[in-house]
């Protein structure tokens, strides 16, 4: 029953109850936030400018208002010096933390994937795209705009495609399995139309095909977006 927030390219962190919409804790990264993912196993992970930081989530009721530091990290891994960019567009950790991957300029737009626990970089290229999100099985980073993709081996091996097998990510154009859909006024209606929930401002989107579709999943990927919003559905 926790949220955890940061805004896009500054440092502190934000754990926020459900329940209360209260603070429980909140972490001076350190560093410009760019990437952030709670892990299942109650890890934040921050993706910064040239490093990867990670915090446990302390168990049991936060008092509310807690604070933590940098100092309170229990892993730091560096990303090396030629992920040193003036400007970062977009940076991300794989949904199971094995990579990091980010996007941004030096001498041209790269991107660079890395191994998350060693910092290694084992792939650099300029992207063929301008949106770039992971597929719904959370092994396949999708380069959207280019007809591109990177798929990761289980040995950490890059392999890249032209073109994207759009049925082995959910589909094109990214209808529901189950029967769930978004109505025109951002409505989102169960297999028997009812309604579930009306979309935020935010994450209200026009193109279909930045809406994908996993069983009862629904994970939104528009531009606007620092990170993609998933959602869980109950009938």
């Amino acid at each position: 029953m926790l949220a955890v927030v940061a805004r896009r390219a500054e440092e502190r962190v934000t754990t926020i109850d459900l329940r209360s919409g209260v603070p429980r804790l909140t972490i001076d990264a350190g560093t410009k936030v760019y990437g952030l993912r709670v892990n299942g196993n109650n890890t934040i992970t921050v993706t910064g400018d040239q490093e990867v930081v990670t915090w446990d989530l302390p168990t049991g009721d936060l008092i509310p208002d807690a604070k933590a530091t940098r100092e309170d990290s229990t892993r730091t891994i560096h990303l090396g010096p030629s992920s040193v960019s003036n400007t970062i567009v977009w940076a991300s950790t794989f949904p199971s933390s094995s990579h990091v991957a980010t996007v941004g300029y030096r001498l041209g737009k790269r991107l660079y994937i890395r191994d998350a626990s060693t910092g290694e970089e084992i792939f650099g290229d300029e992207p063929a795209g301008s949106e770039y999100f992971f597929a719904p099985d959370g092994r396949d980073l999708l380069i959207y705009g280019g007809g591109k993709g990177l798929g990761i081996s289980s040995g950490g091996r890059v392999e890249q495609w032209d073109e994207v097998d759009v049925e082995a990510v959910g589909g094109y154009p990214w209808k529901s399995s189950r029967g769930y859909q978004i109505t025109n006024d951002w409505w989102i209606l169960d297999p028997g139309g009812k309604r579930l929930l009306m979309l935020p401002a935010a994450w209200q989107c026009n193109r279909e095909d930045l809406r994908v579709w996993k069983e009862q999943f629904l994970a939104l990927l528009h531009r606007e977006l620092p990170e993609p919003v998933i959602l869980e559905l109950y009938q």
